[in-house]
């Protein structure tokens, strides 16, 4: 390996590191770095991306952006799914999913690869209903 691609690639993984954000601030829209003081150092200090963080319960307008609008009508889906669980035909699982897991009722979640599982409705879900004849 040469030493020019040696010190590209070290470089690669110190940005790497230096740019890392949590899965979660990620769905949150929070962008944060925080530096861990050195040695004596009584202050703390947090960086902050200046990008704004959009709030979950802010309106759409016209004068917002294509991509602020979009965060807001996402956590407004996730806002609603956790009130009661996953509707029917909705994701309900799989690998790298990080939504809501439980199903509405009358729905139970299948899995149909690693990647996705789906909540499916009750093939007969009057079958537990005890009927009364006169």
């Amino acid at each position: 390996m040469s030493a020019h691609r040696f010190v590209a690639m070290l470089a690669t993984v110190f940005a790497l590191l230096l740019c890392i954000t949590q899965a979660s601030n990620l769905r949150n829209s929070i962008h944060q770095n925080q530096e861990v003081p050195s040695g004596s150092s009584s202050s703390e200090s947090v960086a902050q991306d200046s990008t704004p963080a959009v709030p979950s319960d802010a309106q759409s307008t016209t004068s917002e952006s294509k991509d602020s609008s979009i965060v807001e009508t996402q956590s407004s889906l996730v806002e609603d799914a956790s009130a009661d669980g996953v509707k029917a035909w909705a994701q309900c699982g799989g690998l790298y999913y990080l939504g809501e897991t439980r199903c509405q009722p009358h729905t139970f979640c299948k899995k149909l690869s690693d990647f996705i599982s789906v909540c499916f409705p009750e093939s007969r879900p009057t079958e537990k209903v005890i009927r009364l004849e006169l």
